[in-house]
């Protein structure tokens, strides 16, 4: 019985906070994103998502003024929220912002944006390839917004069997590429190999025999993946769950304890926490290989 009243408890309380959220006004629910800080709930991410496309022109805003990038108070999180709610809304009109946050997400080392940008991408779908090709192919932007545009056009291909032979010919084309920078070259490669293709093996195998990145990837693992070893755990990221009551309730025991001992996670210029919560795996540092086997490093894959 005990049971039973503290589930009907929790879903009342559930129902007042979507009545709250659906009686604000689309700029009180902008407002939110400044105030709540990384508190607020999956109710209230519902209720933005549900409001559908006029909510992306001020989340476009809100990614688009750089100070937005930097600040040192709860108005850090208004990005991600831009970001993850734009995302989860997609369509067209989301493909401008989320391309437009790459940039200032990899600059600012905003891990809990770059991981999720590939599925993000992933759900936004074939709209988005045409700009994902533009800045992959831009070889003047530095290797980390690149990657996150190769491994977006990956989640696409995943989620639209019809155009990967179209995504990986043109992943394959800039690995092979000798003009280009060997780091996006290396990252290129990383993205087919997730796929597992026997075709790609030859070229993947010179990647990590004659670039000195080879530590992203190593013959093992390429052989690996020529046998049909998949890896797409990154871009089958479940983002939205960041608003989940686990979730939230995790991350505020992970401050509260770090406000209580003082030894707080370095951030960077006072943004937001470089680390992910996949982080709290133990003995797993993030720049170590991933043990699923893929390759790649583990924040850029099954910690992401």
């Amino acid at each position: 019985m005990n049971k039973q009243n503290n589930q009907e408890k929790m879903g009342n309380a559930t129902n007042a906070q979507t009545a709250a959220y659906a009686a604000l006004s689309d700029a009180e629910l902008i407002d939110l994103m400044f105030t709540g800080a990384d508190r607020l709930p999956m109710e209230f991410a519902r209720e933005v998502i549900a409001r559908g496309t006029r909510m992306i022109a001020p989340m476009a805003g809100i990614i688009a003024e750089p100070k937005n990038w930097e600040r040192d108070d709860d108005g850090c999180w208004a990005v991600l929220h831009s970001v993850f709610l734009a995302g989860a809304i997609g369509g067209k009109e989301a493909v401008k912002p989320l391309i437009a946050s790459i940039l200032p997400a990899t600059e600012t080392s905003n891990y809990w944006i770059t991981e999720a940008l590939p599925a993000i991408f992933g759900r936004v779908g074939l709209c988005a390839v045409d700009e994902l090709k533009i800045i992959a192919r831009n070889s003047a932007w530095d290797w980390y917004p690149r990657s996150t545009a190769f491994e977006g056009l990956g989640a696409i291909a995943l989620n639209n069997p019809e155009f990967e032979p179209e995504a990986l010919s043109f992943l394959a084309a800039i690995a092979a590429d000798k003009k280009e920078d060997p780091e996006g070259r290396v990252w290129a490669g990383q993205t087919l190999l997730n796929f597992g293709k026997a075709e790609h093996k030859d070229l993947l195998l010179e990647l990590a025999e004659t670039i000195v990145l080879n530590r992203e990837f190593s013959r093992d693992n390429v052989e690996k993946a020529a046998s049909g070893k998949t890896c797409f755990t990154q871009y089958q990221k479940d983002w939205l769950s960041f608003y989940s009551p686990a979730e939230l309730a995790v991350r505020q025991k992970r401050w509260e304890e770090e406000a209580c001992s003082g030894d707080e996670e370095p951030e960077s210029d006072g943004q937001l926490p470089i680390f992910s919560e996949t982080e709290r795996a133990p003995k797993i540092g993030r720049n170590e290989p991933c043990p699923c086997g893929s390759g790649k490093k583990y924040k850029k894959c099954c910690g992401g």
